[in-house]
């Protein structure tokens, strides 16, 4: 076997568009395929005794998951000053992106996930547990597929069926990884749930729950572990109200406390997906003026339009069908309701979503 050296590789870097603890990612044009793609950057001396080999276990762990549901790895180097890994880039963004300030709507939500799941399914063949799900590592492509990006975390399954756990995002460590500092295919089920959670509420519902467990202290920290392991973050029984009950069991099963009670690959996961069949699709606005709009359209009937409005700490829900290009008030007598508190509000909105199909 004989070593071929390429030293005249070059690229341009066009603008910074990511970054993480351990790099940075540029938007770069290649001369040499003519195109546009992603750069991962990893500083040469993060790597202590110059074990730079290690790195290259991502850009591994990639190529053997290829599948249209996972980022595509194109190539891997370094030179004096980095450890480079040349990746597609998906100029649709994040989840992250598209849940910053509204949710998906439950359909979107099911694709979403059923996507992740296919990338999921594709990683765990390989024995390589991801470790970094979350709605910052997926990425859409030019058909709107979701796929799994980002495995500077990926580890492999050992011999015992578990791989230590690395140092990952504080809030989206699954239970086990608290607790044991070890974790497997099933701590990936954890974590596409948690990225589901996040998808069906939108990111400000979960932000609200994370900002009470602030890390930046011992206490905070141990405050955020017992709520992890106790099942108590994220709260599996909180949810946007229009999210359909089906919809809501599947993602309270993959957030398991006990990985023995989640689904047991990500294939059952995505059957179960499959099977969530909401009545309605209601896509969820907030709008400037803190009030929230919900929308949901019907065959052969009326769309629906449902309002939530407050004003001095008063809430009130309004319901009108629209038909033809005309909104009719509906049922203002038994749906309507005014001068509600902020948790009679919900209640009454739970009801009226299952009850509206």
């Amino acid at each position: 076997m004989s070593t071929i050296a390429i030293c005249n590789f070059q690229y341009f870097k066009i603008k910074e568009i990511g970054r993480g603890n351990f790099g940075v990612v540029h938007l770069i044009d290649d001369p040499q395929l003519a195109g546009q793609f992603a750069a991962k950057e990893i500083p040469c001396a993060s790597f202590p005794n110059g074990a730079f080999e290690t790195y290259y276990a991502e850009a591994q762990a990639m190529h053997a998951s290829a599948c249209p549901h996972v980022v595509k790895i194109r190539a891997a180097g370094r030179n004096t000053d980095y450890i480079t890994l040349i990746m597609e880039h998906y100029k649709n963004g994040s989840l992250e992106g598209r849940i910053r300030f509204n949710p998906l709507s439950p359909l979107d939500s099911i694709h979403v996930g059923q996507d992740m799941l296919i990338g999921l399914a594709a990683i765990h063949r390989s024995q390589i547990t991801h470790f970094d799900i979350k709605p910052s590592n997926v990425l859409f492509d030019d058909q709107g597929r979701a796929l799994v990006a980002d495995f500077g975390q990926a580890r492999r399954i050992g011999k015992n069926g578990f791989a230590n756990a690395p140092g990952m995002y504080q809030w989206g460590r699954p239970p086990e990884a608290v607790s044991a500092f070890a974790g497997n295919q099933l701590s990936d089920v954890y974590q596409v749930g948690l990225t589901l959670y996040r998808a069906v509420n939108g990111e400000a519902f979960y932000k609200e729950q994370a900002t009470r467990y602030p890390v930046n202290t011992a206490e905070g920290q141990a405050k955020l572990e017992r709520a992890i392991i106790t099942g108590k973050f994220p709260q599996r029984n909180a949810f946007q109200p229009h999210v359909p009950d089906g919809l809501r069991r599947v993602i309270r099963k993959a957030l398991r406390v006990d990985p023995a009670r989640r689904y047991q690959n990500a294939d059952d996961f995505d059957a179960a997906l499959g099977k969530v069949n909401p009545a309605l699709n209601w896509i969820m606005t907030r709008k400037q003026d803190g009030n929230t709009r919900w929308e949901a359209s019907r065959d052969r009937h009326a769309s629906l339009i449902v309002d939530l409005l407050q004003e001095a700490g008063s809430y009130e829900v309004e319901v009108r069908s629209v038909s033809g290009g005309c909104t009719r008030k509906k049922q203002e007598g038994s749906l309507w309701r005014k001068g509600m508190s902020a948790d009679e509000a919900d209640l009454h909105l739970q009801e009226l979503f299952t009850s509206l199909p």
